[in-house]
């Protein structure tokens, strides 16, 4: 039977290639083809038989050279297939419009079309764990690489737009408006306001107002990193740079689009194209999920350079400035001597880079190396290497976690690398058949953290120290080794906070801890019965516009660094409990909190296994820098970005690790700023490790004005106010790129 089904499909197919109609096969014919009599029969099965009698006939000189490329480059056939699998599954969501419970009947649909697309034999176990990572981890051979030793690759994506994409967008936009019909037209809180995109870039300006006097030591760029989206819907996947040059006492500021793969294809299709992390929710993510992976495989977008956006962090080593975001590789640009922004394409290190690199790598200040961690969704799920001075890749370390977990940051000492794996966790399997979002908090899970060999060929002299109370940590300050063997972590650590209900006249305090987001308020439905917390990846922490919603009573919205905090006559008690006295006739509703982030130590024996967890100071900060010639080994100072409830940096703490004091610059009412770039007075020889100066944007909200503000690291005391022409967006990490870098970074050019 299988012979005869067989016979007649290629029959049928020979048939039409030979009377010449190489048009969209008809859906009748279709059914004909891939009906009932070949039910058992594949599309992957279906194609791979197509292909072999095309190429078959080719040698025989039955069929010329042309027919063979115009019919099938896997398209002809393979995407009509697949296009009309995805309309099914969307004409099944308009049908059971209204009615979610049936909805679930389209998940089978959309595993089959998945596992078309993926070429898998059978079924998996964990189906929507392989869906959901095959989506963000898409990609394919690129045969580009760079012309010559330590060169940068190129960025050239070759997207495609024609009737199937437009099929593919129009259907997606009502599955949209089903799933979520009040979606607001702009669903990220944290993109609005002073958050939102400016959206256009500004060339090289000088002439700037100063207020006080630049340092004439002071000679380089500080360049800051965060979202821009350059199109609707406000999501955080454009990435910009602002940066401001100091050089003999003048200033000039610049802002430059990363120009990434991403954000060209979606300047070429002038909307936003890409899979959005906020998009993973329940059922709606796995759709969406599905999306990503039909755009792909139809090359309607061009993954081979990856898809995210360099939108978080950045590093200068081996002559190139870096842009960084988690799960992608590095994005070179290039600052030229008039102080513009030009982004140059991807380090992959002369194709040694196989793996994505997270925004923190830490440079070895002696010896110059750059020492990188990737994360992954599929195991070992972290992979670890290093980078000489010169910038030779050398060969990666797997390093096997409990689980796909998050991890933002990593430590050095002289001896040792630290990897965290921590109870911040990716489960699509929980994200389809809980409704909540594809990264949620682990409770259960023990937060570990692995010591390795800086040089190890392997993981097998891994330590690895658990604690048992759970916590998660974005960045670590620093970390160094002390003499009894044991090794030091110094990092801004949030923790679970009681889950407590507010209703009328009451006040209590529960137990509890805090679980993942729910898309329902990040997309801008009624203020649920259950408010959950959500961060991601890449810390945008994306709110509701909430609707018959009084912030009097209470502000429950997500906070940059990681907490739901209610207004009101809130008390924290020295173990961090929190007991609320708000009261409201019509609030009814669950929140569930985690503390913002303070000042943590850590100790980790490498002889007897022991550790310590304490906390150093009470101050709610994030963002922890440090003079980085001190990466690495003992320091004593560090400094922290001071955030209030609404996620935005009010002050910058000056710490004394060793005297246990805080020196706090405000920057006023009405007034926040961005991270801090450190950089030292006499770069080459300092009198003391806080001998330097402090970079960083502020933004008057009350004037509608930006600043760059130069600040004297010992005495934290404002030297410097630079006026800038626009305003700019509070945004992620900043670094410090010295005058001689720049020139180095050039003559390397």
């Amino acid at each position: 039977m299988a012979e005869q089904n067989e016979q007649l499909m290629l029959n049928t197919l020979k048939r039409k290639l030979s009377s010449n109609d190489l048009g969209i096969i008809d859906f009748p014919t279709k059914r004909a083809l891939l009906g009932s009599s070949s039910e058992n029969l594949s599309s992957s099965s279906v194609y791979s038989l197509i292909q072999k009698f095309l190429v078959e006939e080719h040698h025989k000189g039955q069929l010329n050279i042309v027919s063979l490329n115009q019919c099938f480059q896997i398209s002809w056939w393979h995407r009509q297939t697949l296009l009309f699998q995805f309309l099914k599954i969307v004409a099944k969501i308009i049908y059971h419009k209204g009615d979610k419970d049936q909805l679930k009947y389209v998940l089978q649909d959309i595993e089959d079309i998945c596992i078309d697309i993926l070429g898998l034999p059978n079924i998996p176990d964990n189906i929507y764990t392989t869906i959901v990572t095959s989506a963000l981890q898409v990609s394919k051979d690129r045969k580009v690489i760079a012309d010559k030793d330590n060169a940068v690759v190129k960025v050239e994506p070759k997207p495609e737009k024609g009737i199937v994409s437009a099929i593919i967008d129009f259907a997606v936009k009502i599955v949209v408006k089903i799933l979520f019909p009040d979606l607001p037209d702009n669903p990220n809180m944290f993109l609005e306001g002073d958050f939102a995109p400016i959206r256009e870039e500004t060339s090289p300006t000088s002439d700037l107002k100063i207020i006080g006097d630049i340092p004439a030591n002071l000679n380089g760029m500080m360049i800051r990193n965060g979202p821009d989206p350059l199109f609707d819907p406000v999501a955080k996947y454009s990435c910009m740079l602002h940066a401001i040059r100091f050089k003999e006492g003048k200033a000039t500021y610049v802002s430059r689009y990363v120009q990434t793969s991403r954000l060209k294809q979606e300047r070429f299709f002038e909307k936003a194209e890409f899979l959005k992390y906020g998009d993973l929710q329940g059922k709606f993510g796995l759709f969406m999920s599905c999306v990503q992976l039909l755009r792909a495989k139809l090359e309607i977008l061009d993954v081979s350079y990856g898809w995210l956006n360099a939108d978080t962090g950045l590093i200068y080593h081996d002559g190139m400035v870096m842009a960084l975001q988690d799960f992608d590789k590095p994005y070179v640009v290039n600052v030229s001597h008039d102080g513009d922004l030009q982004t140059l394409g991807i380090n992959d290190y002369n194709n040694r880079l196989t793996h994505s690199v997270i925004p923190h790598p830490k440079k070895d200040p002696v010896t110059g190396e750059l020492f990188i961690v990737g994360v992954s969704y599929t195991p070992p799920y972290a992979i670890y290497n290093y980078v000489t001075k010169q910038g030779v890749m050398n060969d990666p370390v797997p390093i096997t976690m409990s689980g796909p977990s998050y991890m933002h940051d990593l430590g050095i000492t002289k001896n040792y690398v630290i990897f965290m794996d921590l109870p911040f966790c990716y489960n699509p399997e929980h994200m389809v058949k809980e409704d909540d979002w594809v990264y949620m908090f682990a409770a259960e899970k023990k937060p570990r953290f692995g010591i390795l060999p800086r040089y190890a060929k392997s993981e097998e002299k891994i330590k690895w120290f658990e604690f048992d109370n759970p916590f998660f940590i974005f960045h670590n300050g620093n970390s160094w080794e002390e003499d009894d063997d044991t090794i030091v972590l110094i990092s801004c650590t949030m923790k679970p906070n009681n889950a407590h209900t507010l209703h009328s006249s009451t006040s209590q305090t529960n137990t509890g801890v805090f679980t993942s987001f729910s898309l329902r308020n990040l997309r801008g439905s009624e203020v649920p019965k259950k408010t959950k917390l959500f961060f991601s990846p890449a810390h945008v922490y994306n709110g509701p516009t909430r609707r018959n919603f009084n912030p009097a009573h209470v502000y429950n919205g997500p906070s940059l660094l990681g907490i739901q905090t209610f207004m009101g006559s809130n008390n924290i008690d020295d173990n961090n409990n929190v007991t609320s006295e708000n009261s409201s006739d019509s609030l009814q509703y669950e929140a569930v909190e985690l503390t913002l982030p303070t000042v943590y130590k850590y100790t980790f024996n490498m002889k007897t296994g022991e550790t310590s967890q304490k906390q150093l100071f009470r101050t709610p900060c994030d963002f922890p820098k440090i003079n980085q010639s001190y990466i690495g080994k003992r320091s004593r100072y560090l400094y922290t970005s001071e955030c209030d409830h609404l996620a935005k940096i009010t002050s910058i703490v000056k710490s004394d690790l060793e005297r246990s004091l805080e020196l706090k610059l405000q920057f006023g009412d009405n007034k926040y700023g961005s991270e801090v770039a450190f950089v030292s007075r006499q770069l080459d020889s300092p009198s003391a490790e806080d001998d330097g100066y402090l970079t960083t944007f502020v933004h008057d909200e009350e004037k509608s004005v930006s600043f760059a503000y130069v600040i004297d690291a010992r005495r934290m005391e404002l030297s410097a106010m630079i006026e800038l022409p626009n305003r700019v967006p509070y945004g992620f990490h900043a670094t410090f790129v010295t005058e001689d870098e720049i020139q180095a970074q050039n003559l390397l050019r």
